[in-house]
């Protein structure tokens, strides 16, 4: 993985890279670790810690030796602290590869020899400035979609952690003079590679503004006399001031009496012994020492003398005659041979007891495999029978779902016939509408024509014999025809002038009453003033209703007479 380099990230010098290389190990768990369960290992060795109480000569773990190729790797590797171009610890050792069957195999061994493992962390501390000053927080796993917390946020704030870094990398704070020679013998410092880093070559900084072309000129030379000459009288002004003034001595802020220490005892003088002394001494101590082994001698006499009887009595058990060392080894062999017959006996019945454990232990764990297959089938015909009970019940919603559609259904191709048929009823009504106005249409052509064809052949026939009747007619005749034309015209038209006559002066009597009545209530009225809008507009209306209605009653009688009097001429 590149990692690009803060202080060099731009530059091309094979000695200053851009970047480094670094290791990515996606898996955090090293190869050392055995990934398997622990569980068998853990029971062994539980078993083993509990007969190691019955059993204390049995030797539960083997001296551990150092593995070159397992956790004890680390041991054997130590590099040389060389600054290398890559920034890479110098305690860094790589992982082996995880296929390696053989890293496996010892690793599964030394798990089974090895007891309790513990990872603990260790800090070397050299000097004070080392130690943790930083605030310390537990690691913590924030969810996603989630800011981080408020407090963890205002830990840098409160403690202030970018001053400590800056005072780390300025432990004592000491500002170092650059010494030119150690920046050109360095070919990584910044004199090689300005240009590159910064874009500007820093040494000829100095050229842009003190070594001007103003400076060569005669106007340079005097503007630049002219200010040191004005510093030189201001520099020589400020000293004399400063030699004529008096230094005020600075009042005591916080006055305390120093009390001078109490003298200290003179120093005790041992006088030098006198010659002869140290031999006399180391006579003494070897006298003492000689007369306590002296002591020492006399009290084991004093305690062999005291058990002299025991000792010789075991002096006389230990030197026995034939017959009797013969009884005793007698004695011996039949405790022997009793104890090779125990321990026979034992062996078979531990044997016995093994075989019978092997057989107990072969049919508990058939019986136990029955039982197993046995629940495991009882499950499996319990789970059947579930899902047999869920699908009845989907069934039985399918079912009654499919009903409810069907019923849905039903009551859609109803509602779809009747649609149809009450569309077809329109349709029909509109068909049968259009075929009776066309036939009303057709007969009322053919009745108008053929009444026309009628009333023609009719006409012809009446000019036949009107023009016959006045051929044939006399004056008795034509007086006939006279009158009967007076009766049938003028005679109706007189009754209907009549009748016209009456009905109009009954209405001018029914008028004339209303006027009066209207009239009569107006003058009635205590102040005599004209009529308001309203009571005109009222009045206005009222006779145009009156004059309606009586207009249409003598049109009404007109018609009814006229009707009487042509029922009457017709008969």
């Amino acid at each position: 993985m590149k990692v690009p380099e803060f202080n060099s990230m731009f530059s091309n010098l094979p000695h200053h890279p851009s970047f480094t290389l670094q290791l990515n190990a996606p898996d955090p768990v090293p190869s050392s670790i055995d990934r398997r369960w622990r569980g068998h290992a853990e029971q062994r060795r539980e078993t083993l810690q509990t007969l190691a109480g019955m059993l204390p000569g049995v030797r539960l773990h083997k001296p551990k030796s150092g593995d070159v190729t397992g956790a004890d790797r680390w041991k054997f590797f130590q590099r040389p602290l060389i600054p290398f171009a890559q920034r890479i610890p110098p305690n860094v050792i790589f992982a082996l590869p995880k296929g390696d069957p053989q890293n496996a195999q010892q690793e599964g061994s030394d798990w089974m020899k090895s007891s309790s493992q513990r990872t603990v962390a260790v800090q070397t501390d050299y000097r004070d400035s080392e130690t943790q000053t930083d605030p310390y927080s537990p690691e913590y796993v924030i969810r996603p979609g989630e800011t981080i917390p408020e407090v963890l946020t205002l830990a840098s704030f409160t403690w202030a952690l970018r001053k400590l870094i800056a005072k780390r990398k300025t432990v004592e704070g000491k500002l170092v003079r650059r010494d030119i020679v150690t920046d050109h013998l360095d070919y990584g410092s910044q004199i090689y590679a300005p240009l590159l880093r910064h874009g500007v070559i820093p040494d000829r900084q100095s050229q842009q503004t003190v070594k001007s072309h103003f400076l060569n000129t005669y106007q340079g030379h005097q503007s630049v006399h002219s200010v040191y000459a004005q510093c030189r009288a201001f520099i020589e002004h400020a000293l004399r001031d400063k030699k004529g003034q008096v230094e005020e001595k600075k009042p005591l802020r916080f006055l305390y009496k120093v009390e001078k220490p109490p003298p200290r005892p003179p120093t005790p003088e041992v006088d030098v012994p006198p010659e002869g002394d140290e031999e006399k001494e180391l006579a003494v101590i070897f006298l003492q020492k000689l007369l306590r082994g002296r002591s020492i001698q006399n009290q084991m006499l004093d305690g062999v003398e005291k058990q002299l009887e025991l000792i010789q009595e075991l002096r006389t058990t230990h030197s026995l005659q034939q017959d009797e060392q013969e009884l005793q080894r007698a004695d011996k062999q039949v405790t022997l041979a009793l104890q090779s017959e125990r321990e026979i006996s034992e062996n078979r019945m531990s044997q016995i007891q093994s075989y019978i454990d092997g057989l107990s232990g072969a049919v508990i764990g058939d019986m136990l495999d029955f039982l197993s297959k046995e629940l495991v089938r009882l499950q499996e015909e319990r789970r059947i029978h579930a899902f047999m009970l869920l699908a009845e019940r989907d069934r039985r919603i399918r079912e009654a779902e499919e009903s409810g559609r069907r019923q849905v259904e039903e009551r859609r191709r109803r509602e779809e016939d009747e649609i149809f048929r009450q569309v077809v009823k329109v349709h029909q009504a509109t068909v049968d509408l259009y075929l009776e106005d066309v036939i009303l249409g057709s007969i009322d052509e053919t009745a108008e024509a053929q009444a026309r064809e009628e009333i023609h052949h009719m006409a012809e026939e009446l000019n036949n014999i009107t023009y016959a009747m006045e051929e044939t007619m006399d004056n008795m005749q034509a007086e006939a025809i006279v009158a009967q034309l007076v009766h049938s015209f003028l005679l109706p038209e007189v009754h209907k002038s009549t009748a016209r006559d009456r009905v109009k002066q009954s209405q001018r009597r029914h008028l004339k009453a209303a006027r009066n009545l209207i009239h009569d209530t107006g003058s009635s009225s205590t102040n005599a003033r004209p009529l308001s809008p309203v009571s005109r507009a009222c009045t206005s209306m009222l006779s145009q209703i009156v004059e309606q209605v009586t207009g249409t009653a003598t049109s009404d009688k007109d018609n009814d007479k006229d009707q009487h009097q042509e029922t009457k001429y017709t008969d």
